[in-house]
């Protein structure tokens, strides 16, 4: 059995202005947008669907949670957007010192995955419901790959969508919780 973190780092939404953060953070307007920045990774709770039932997985969001580093972890996955990466990378570190081994996905990898792969032992380019099985498959083989991309030519199928995990998030107090109706 593999002891799996997900993790979805802490970010800053609001970039980088120091002006334009203090306005945000200062005025109540901005409560229902912040709202909707904190809810679970969807994308994270969605791919444990698709591991071994024997695997166990742990769900951490850094916003609600310090990450446990000296857990035991098997794998850690980590979700990042641009606007968590830096942070997705010193994750990624701390546990390749623990050689852990590190998978990391997210619009950033799928964008920029040359730039990924510098830093984590995997990264998923894409799709993850397209991707993860090879990822299983070649992670129980000890054949792992660097990057992992889906052809061109494959689609993600709506039909075929798996139901995310979200008993994962049990313990967590988010303000919305996300469901998936389409995508693109």
């Amino acid at each position: 059995m593999k002891k799996i973190a997900l993790i979805s780092p802490k970010g800053n939404a609001f970039g980088k202005n120091e002006k334009l953060t203090r306005f945000l953070n200062e005025t109540g307007g901005m409560d229902s947008f912040r709202a909707l920045w904190t809810g679970p990774n969807l994308g994270l709770i969605t791919v444990a669907s698709l591991f071994p039932a024997d695997w166990e997985v742990e769900y951490i969001d850094e916003n609600y949670r310090d990450i446990p580093y000296d857990a035991g972890y098997d794998i850690v996955c980590i979700s990042a957007m641009t606007q968590q990466i830096v942070n997705a990378y010193r994750i990624i570190d701390r546990f390749q010192s623990r050689h852990v081994l590190t998978i990391l996905g997210g619009i950033h990898a799928t964008v920029l995955p040359e730039e990924a792969a510098a830093h984590a032992d995997v990264v998923m380019a894409g799709e993850g419901e397209l991707l993860w099985p090879k990822l299983i498959q070649d992670i129980e083989n000890g054949s792992v790959q660097k990057i992992y991309r889906h052809r061109p030519d494959e689609k993600y199928q709506f039909d075929n969508s798996v139901t995310p995990r979200y008993e994962l998030l049990r313990g967590y107090s988010y303000p919305v919780i996300t469901l998936q109706t389409t995508r693109g």
